[in-house]
């Protein structure tokens, strides 16, 4: 037979500074499968001011999101019928 690798004394002190950590329930709240972002307090800067993307990708990616769903049609035909007031007028 061989020995556990761990005690139960180690497990113990683990499981006793793991279960005094302060609750965040904002991180405990699910998500997404694939959604490794973090959660942010609004009342926090981060929060605050919408600093949502962490990186160059998931800033194009979050604009093409927005861009291509169905309400924005209104202001692709808007933007549309404006250019072509503008080509007939001139």
């Amino acid at each position: 037979m061989s020995t556990a690798a761990s005690s139960p004394e180690r497990f113990l002190t683990f499981y006793e500074t793991y279960a005094r950590q302060p609750l965040n329930p904002i991180q405990n709240m699910p998500k997404q499968v694939g959604d490794f972002r973090d959660r942010v307090d609004r009342e926090t800067i981060r929060g605050r001011y919408g600093v949502f993307h962490e990186n160059i990708e998931m800033y194009l990616y979050r604009h093409w999101r927005a861009y291509t769903c169905p309400r924005v049609a209104v202001f692709w035909l808007g933007s549309f019928a404006l250019m072509q007031h503008g080509v007939v007028a001139f």
